[in-house]
């Protein structure tokens, strides 16, 4: 993305700038009405490219939960490194894609291909994070399971699940396809926290 302006300590944030800011920046906000009124607002966007092929019966980590945030006591004011919020109670709306290999991978040698395959729309509701069957995080060979009011996972197409892992609360993808999936890609969109769970 393009800065809008660069600062240097000491120098004040003008309101143009703030303005401009509040003028581009993404809004989402809950209805008036409905079951979702008291969600939190806002959304968060998400692109991950698995650099490799992911087998059936394996998971891989699509997100953490380290953001960047302003360190408004060290002088000069720096960037640093914290958690965000977790990936539970969210709403979730995404498009998903194979690849055909890693060839197609921007910069790769066949990356002209990368619009040649079939997109998959998927939404879904993350819960507190997925469990597998004996109620253990899911690891590699132990899928998570829905269950209701203890696993929550969205499947993105039959068996290719996205979940929020219980025990470090990061943003995962498991393969229980049975096949491999080459490279998966995934595009989506993080409502604020619903306020349900």
């Amino acid at each position: 993305m393009d800065s809008a302006q660069t600062f240097s300590s000491g120098l004040e944030i003008g309101g143009a700038f703030l303005n401009l800011i509040q003028t581009l920046a993404v809004a989402q906000r809950p209805a008036s009405h409905g079951d979702l009124s008291a969600m939190a607002a806002g959304v968060e966007a998400r692109i991950f490219q698995a650099s490799s092929d992911l087998t059936s019966g394996t998971l891989v980590t699509v997100c953490n939960k380290t953001i960047t945030v302003v360190d408004g006591l060290a002088d000069p004011i720096v960037t640093i490194t914290g958690e965000g919020s977790a990936w539970t109670d969210r709403h979730i709306l995404g498009v998903y894609r194979p690849m055909g290999g890693a060839g197609e991978l921007a910069g790769g040698a066949s990356d002209y291909l990368f619009d040649a395959g079939a997109l998959s729309i998927w939404c879904g509701y993350t819960g507190l994070g997925a469990y597998d069957v004996s109620n253990n995080p899911p690891s590699a060979g132990n899928p998570p399971s829905r269950a209701m009011g203890t696993s929550w996972a969205c499947e993105i197409v039959s068996n290719l699940w996205l979940y929020v892992d219980p025990s470090d609360g990061f943003l995962k993808l498991y393969n229980n396809t049975g096949s491999t999936i080459r490279c998966p890609f995934l595009w989506f969109f993080a409502a604020a926290k619903a306020n349900k769970r």
